[in-house]
């Protein structure tokens, strides 16, 4: 699918990896977890790639996998997220995929753990010093067209450090960074 029409699927990748880790900590392989959970190998295969999955069908697996929480909750809860698109799916015709996931992946973390050499990290960037680095091409995390939109966009992802349900933030940042 071009990269316009897409949709940031991560939420229902990281499900799928965790459905085949609970099959393969079973012992089963696809075939037989296919006939177990009465769904074809096609199907099994297509959701633990990463294919979208709905919350009852969701619910079955987990209940013949004896699933319980808080696992079964952050499942179900990143199944309900999966469908829903985020602020972020706004910029998508403009940002790379992995930009997307990258987001997606931040705004459901309890935790941001980042260490930087060099620069000083995204989320503690200001306005003037995203700027400076889009427009000098320090910056290679994704294609800058327009360097206004990513500075904006930038800035909109620091909103997440103002949410009740902010996640933790630990920064380690090379004094150079500071100096430059």
């Amino acid at each position: 699918m071009e990269r316009s029409g897409r949709q940031t699927r991560v939420r229902f990748r990281r499900i799928g990896l965790e459905l085949k880790r609970l099959r393969q900590e079973a012992g089963m392989d696809l075939t037989e977890a296919a006939l177990f959970l009465r769904r074809s190998t096609a199907s099994l295969c297509r959701i633990e790639s990463g294919s979208m999955i709905r919350e009852r069908d969701l619910e079955y697996i987990l209940d013949k996998y004896g699933v319980q929480d808080p696992l079964r909750s952050a499942l179900l809860e990143l199944s309900i997220k999966g469908a829903e698109r985020g602020w972020w799916h706004r910029h998508a015709r403009a940002e790379t995929p992995e930009l997307m996931d990258f987001i997606s992946l931040e705004q459901d973390t309890r935790t941001i753990r980042n260490r930087q050499t060099d620069l000083i990290p995204g989320l503690l960037q200001t306005e003037d010093y995203a700027r400076s680095l889009f427009s000098t091409s320090l910056c290679k995390e994704y294609a800058v067209d327009d360097i206004e939109a990513a500075v904006a966009l930038r800035v909109k992802r620091q909103e997440l450090l103002t949410d009740p349900k902010a996640p933790v933030l630990s920064v380690l940042i090379n004094e150079g960074a500071l100096h430059q």
